[in-house]
């Protein structure tokens, strides 16, 4: 069945992936952009603060992104649309730079198969073609969880995806993260 979402390769997404910056792009992200988008986004800045305990911010930002109550909406919305706002008028550079950083400490050994269930249908015409989600996808180890949705099931090989199962926030669901440039 149709939908509004387009499944191809996501050209209008984020996929910074920081190759070759990433100690300046943390540098400048720690003394000035992180302070800057929690005033910016309210769920953000009350789920940071949620997991102060936990001082490795790419720990940190995993309990970030699995909490429900948390923002994880709002970031992929604006990385499935930022490509051309992104140099000047993105307002989660850093939730972005630590959870792409993340997924690349964490990213599978081998490529693997993994599923991603939705509430609302795809068209199925893309099947067996190549796409991109263009956000941050998150999928799981099991074929059977409907958690997120009982409507469509992606079968995914992923080789970049990350095994963030016993650091999510959920990890019953043996999650694996897919960043939006794979």
């Amino acid at each position: 069945s149709d939908s509004d979402i387009t499944l191809d390769m996501a050209t209008n997404s984020v996929d910074d992936q920081f190759i070759g910056c990433e100690n300046d792009t943390y540098n400048k992200i720690i003394n000035e952009t992180l302070q800057e988008e929690l005033l910016l986004d309210v769920d953000f800045e009350k789920t940071w603060k949620r997991y102060n305990n936990i001082t490795n911010y790419f720990q940190r930002i995993i309990k970030v992104y699995t909490d429900p109550r948390g923002s994880y909406q709002k970031l992929n919305n604006a990385v499935s649309s930022g490509r051309l706002r992104y140099k000047d008028d993105f307002n989660y550079n850093a939730y972005h730079f630590f959870l792409t950083r993340t997924i690349q400490m964490y990213q599978v050994k081998n490529c693997t198969d993994v599923f991603r269930r939705t509430k609302i249908p795809f068209n199925s015409a893309v099947r067996g073609q190549e796409i991109r989600f263009g956000r941050f996808a998150s999928a799981s180890f099991f074929y059977n969880l409907t958690h997120f949705g009982g409507i469509s099931c992606f079968n995914i090989t992923t080789c970049l995806g990350a095994d963030i199962s016993t650091r999510s926030t959920l990890s019953q669901e043996k999650e694996v993260l897919i960043p939006p440039y794979e």
